[in-house]
């Protein structure tokens, strides 16, 4: 450990990812949380417009409040540890089924307010995990409301409509979002989403082809 990391170490002690309790031993996550993981070990539910797709937990309880605190309260550091699951989750049920790491962004607005891009951080560290190269193959034209205040689900699928653009040749992406409620992004930004108790996945493989248009 260097000199830095011990002073900051010292100055803020490292707590759990999840209950925020600090940490003894070593990793992100303290024994009792890694033992409660809401792991996810059926079949991927099926999604429009994408050939495969990979679980990693339900979207509930503790993890379900950190995943909020690393989108909306400025935990970016957590990226380290939700995209090293995530990259976990496509070595183990996706290899080979992909060509391209890619992930569907936030609005330049959104951007500035956060500080950050959850969603390419978490593709960043992905991408280090797997020592693949991201490629940013969309961009957020539109800024529309959050689509958290949106209860009902054709205001939300209507809501992100024409908010994202592409251009690409076609084969496999992999596309890297916080989440994925049913009916709240676009399917072609699809990264994981919402089954029986929450949420069935951060991670999905797309076969999709995009043209110079609006999705």
């Amino acid at each position: 450990m260097s000199v830095l990391s011990w002073l900051l170490d010292l100055l803020y002690p490292p707590k759990c990812v999840l209950c925020r309790k600090l940490l003894t031993g070593k990793g992100p996550v303290c024994p009792h949380c890694m033992d409660k993981l809401p792991e996810f070990d059926g079949a991927a539910p099926s999604v429009r417009f994408t050939s495969g797709g990979a679980v990693s937990f339900f979207y509930e309880g503790q993890l379900r409040e950190s995943f909020l605190r690393f989108k909306f309260g400025g935990s970016a550091f957590y990226a380290q540890t939700y995209g090293a699951w995530m990259a976990h989750t496509i070595r183990d049920r996706l290899a080979g089924k992909f060509d391209v790491l890619t992930w569907a962004p936030v609005s330049r607005a959104r951007k500035r307010k956060r500080g950050y891009d959850q969603s390419a951080l978490l593709c960043r560290e992905i991408g280090t995990q797997l020592r693949l190269e991201p490629i940013q193959t969309l961009r957020k034209i539109k800024d529309p409301p959050a689509q958290s205040t949106l209860a009902d689900a054709a205001q939300r699928r209507a809501n992100v409509s024409g908010a994202l653009r592409g251009k690409a040749r076609s084969d496999h992406r992999r596309y890297c979002n916080d989440r994925r409620n049913a009916g709240r992004v676009q399917p072609h930004a699809a990264a994981g989403g919402r089954v029986g108790r929450g949420l069935r996945g951060i991670c999905r493989a797309e076969k999709t082809r995009l043209k110079d248009t609006t999705l």
